[in-house]
This record gives structure tokens, sequence and C-alpha cells, in this order.
């Protein structure tokens, strides 16, 4: 037995780890269905197994947490694929480049909000085209104004 576990204690663990169901993890390590219940509390409540769960409960969170890693690299890379490729749809690339921001937290907004001139309505733009277009036309009306006040 490693760690100061009994043998009993550790088939608990290995059972308890792959189900997280105590009593079923007292009754595979050999208790018996009328004790599982209370053997599993003494178990849990036994310092040498929580310190025993919680070391294996790490090394599984740094396994995912470098698979999660390694994933999310790979998915980067695809997308990052998709942005050079030529024949790529404009719609793909943008969705690409959409991904790799929301990945590193970048939020993008889904409209931009624009005040119109003297507190008027508010201007909902879908595009950076639309909204450069409405710009353009306020800095003409502002030259206009301009004009007819000199």
């Amino acid at each position: 037995m490693d760690k100061g576990l009994t043998e009993l204690q550790q088939k608990f663990i290995d059972e308890y780890m792959k189900t997280g169901n105590a009593r079923k993890s007292a009754i595979v390590a050999g208790y018996t269905e009328t004790s599982a219940d209370n053997a599993s509390v003494n178990i849990l409540g036994s310092a040498v197994v929580k310190a025993e769960i919680k070391l294996r409960l790490g090394m599984l969170r740094e396994k995912y947490v470098h698979q999660l890693n390694i994933m999310g690299q790979q998915a980067v890379k695809a997308e990052l694929d998709v942005l050079k490729d030529e024949g790529a749809k404009s719609r793909d690339k943008l969705s690409a480049a959409r991904d790799i921001l929301d990945r590193i937290g970048v939020v993008l907004p889904k409209a931009f909000e624009i005040t119109g001139p003297e507190r008027g309505p508010i201007v909902i733009v879908r595009s950076s085209k639309e909204h450069k277009k409405i710009l353009a036309e306020r800095r003409k009306r502002e030259e206009e104004d301009d004009e007819r006040q000199d």
C-alpha cells in the first residue's frame, strides 16, 4: 500500500475517481451493501483519503487543461488557415476571425450605435461600411452648416 492507504481505501478511491459515487465505490471496494453508506462516510472523512483524492483530481485537472490547450491551438491554426486561404469565402474568413478574437477574449459589438445630430435619434448600424457612410453624411452636413454661418 502506498501513501498509508489500506487496500480497501485504495480500491474505494479507484472506483470513486471513476464514478464519483461513494456508496457504489464502497461496495466495489468490498464493503457489504448494508455497510456501504457508513463505510463511504468514514473513508471520505479520512485525511489520507482526502489528500489522495485531492492529488488525483489535481493530476486530472492538469491533464485536461493540457489537452484543452492543445485542442485550442489546433482550432486557432485551422482558423488561421481559413484566413490565409485565398479561395475561402468572405463569411468563412469573417467567422474564423471572430472565433480567434473570441478565444483571446476580444468581444466585438453586434452593432455600432451613433447618436444623431443635436441629440437626435440613435441609428443602429449593422456594418462598418454603413457606419462610414453615415459619418460622411454627418460631416458633409456639418460643413454645409459651417459655410452658412460664415
